[in-house]
């Protein structure tokens, strides 16, 4: 790792900010009309200094904010776009604070405000979420789903899209089959 004195804050944002940014996000995920499916639970995961984040091809560590935990990754806000698949290293605190380093990758970045931007990072291993919040006491953010519609229907629907798409059939049909598959998707 890098020493302290090459940590960049990228964000650049007050306190303040950084609520109201990860508070407008939360906001938008309870209203979202389309249901993100999860494999694990995510927890609300904050800490008010930042944690610790090395990103390949970076000589120097960020600093990010975290959002929200889960088994499987960590959403933080970050000052700068880093592509989809680059390897990163997170050093999470954990209930009693110690530090754990988790490897990972990103795999979504998106802007949310200005300079900021939300890091989507899947971790190489999977943690033990207790480790890092109080799971009777942490607030849910997201919960895994469980899909509503049925997986032989969606291939049926997708396969049956394909064979008319390779068979050049009339724009009408295509889209008449598209609209099942997407009425079979959408939540309830």
């Amino acid at each position: 790792m890098a020493d302290k004195s090459q940590r960049l804050d990228a964000l650049r944002l007050s306190e303040d900010e950084q609520v109201h940014i990860l508070h407008e996000l939360d906001e938008a995920a309870n209203h979202a009309a389309v249901a993100e499916l999860r494999t694990s639970q995510r927890y609300r995961y904050q800490v008010r200094e930042g944690l610790v984040m090395e990103a390949e091809g970076f000589q120097i560590q960020f600093i990010v904010r975290p959002r929200n935990l889960s088994a499987g990754g960590i959403s933080v806000l970050h000052g700068g776009f880093l592509y989809a698949g680059t390897h990163c290293a997170i050093m999470l605190r954990s209930i009693d604070g110690e530090l754990a380093r988790v490897e990972g990758q990103i795999i979504h970045c998106r802007c949310v405000h200005g300079r900021a931007h939300e890091l989507s990072v899947h971790f190489s291993e999977p943690i033990e979420i207790g480790n890092f919040v109080d799971v009777h006491q942490a607030r849910v953010v997201a919960s895994a789903a469980t899909p509503a519609y049925s997986s032989a229907q969606v291939t049926r629907l997708a396969r049956r899209l394909e064979e008319l798409a390779s068979e050049q059939a009339p724009l009408e049909e295509l889209s008449r089959l598209l609209a099942q598959l997407t009425t079979l998707l959408r939540p309830n």
